[in-house]
């Protein structure tokens, strides 16, 4: 769960450079835990107005 991905260096360059940064499930799933799921298993920011 700890295992970070992130953009493989072989795909950016300086015209194309790395937009994400790494991440992991677990910060994947604490980002669900402390954002809510909403309506049909949509995180809740989504519905916002």
């Amino acid at each position: 769960m700890d295992y970070k991905m992130e953009t493989a260096i072989e795909l950016a360059d300086d015209q194309n450079p790395m937009k994400y940064r790494e991440s992991s499930v677990r910060y994947f799933l604490n980002f669900l835990a402390n954002n809510g799921v909403g309506p049909g298993g949509r995180p809740s920011w989504i519905f916002s107005s």
